[in-house]
């Protein structure tokens, strides 16, 4: 990697850290009890199972997308999405699924509090029939997608796996406590952030490294975005000094 400024990305990460600290605050995070036992939700042999509710809005799919990704570096092999109740993740979309609510109570899911907010979700690791699940249950669009990137957190992906080449370390196993249970929420309604002058440092830095077929940057446009809009700040604004990306 160049010593310079637009060559070390290092030093352009300092230009947007104002803006964070200005415009979005970390959700709040429900402690997990932690108890005898555990529960496996990658056993080093066979793929991540998970299952989605049938309607979800774009978002969500984006987020699957970055998570099984995410889970292939991580172990090795690619999630498989399955139809089927058997699977170690269930991802319910709670306002475009309601018939789920009647299931989702006796399962002690707090669907009003959920209900209530806006970008929220609640992950618990359920039992039925002696079998155990993840389950991932947001109350919109944009909480199922944080729901669902929270368990790349929780498997060690960096939010700096795209932006800072921090690769993952690879697993043999992902495990949980068996009454591992969070619920979270954005404790700011409007979150983005504002990127200052990048006509002299993101994107030259963009065009002259990363991709010099698009003087505006695109593709390092959308990196930015994951990076500070879903990983590190759930935000879902990004906001360019007067120009397009």
């Amino acid at each position: 990697m160049k010593s310079n400024f637009y060559g070390n990305r290092k030093s352009l990460i300092a230009v947007c850290f104002w803006s964070i600290f200005l415009f979005g605050n970390r959700i709040v995070c429900t402690a997990a009890n932690h108890n005898e036992g555990e529960f496996v939700w990658y056993n080093g042999k066979q793929a991540i199972t998970y299952s989605v509710s049938k309607s979800v809005s774009p978002v969500v799919t984006i987020a699957l997308d970055m998570f099984t990704g995410d889970m292939k570096q991580v172990t090795g092999v690619l999630p498989q999405k399955t139809h089927t109740g058997n699977t170690a993740i269930k991802i319910v979309q709670l306002d475009k699924n309601r018939s789920a609510l009647k299931e989702l109570l006796k399962q002690d899911v707090p669907v009003d509090s959920l209900m209530s907010k806006k970008d929220a979700f609640f992950i618990k690791v359920t039992e039925s029939s002696n079998k155990k699940q993840l389950l991932v249950v947001g109350s919109d669009g944009r909480g199922t997608a944080y729901g669902i990137l929270e368990l790349s957190r929780l498997a060690g992906v960096s939010p700096w796996v795209w932006w800072g080449d921090v690769t993952p370390i690879k697993k043999n196993q992902l495990t949980l406590p068996a009454d591992y249970t969070t619920f979270q929420n954005p404790s700011v309604e409007y979150r983005g952030i504002f990127l200052n002058d990048e006509d002299w440092s993101l994107q030259p830095w963009s065009w002259k490294n990363f991709e010099p077929s698009d003087t505006k940057g695109r593709k390092n446009g959308k990196g930015v975005f994951v990076l500070w809009g879903f990983l590190f700040l759930c935000s879902y604004l990004l906001l360019p000094d007067m120009r397009p990306l």
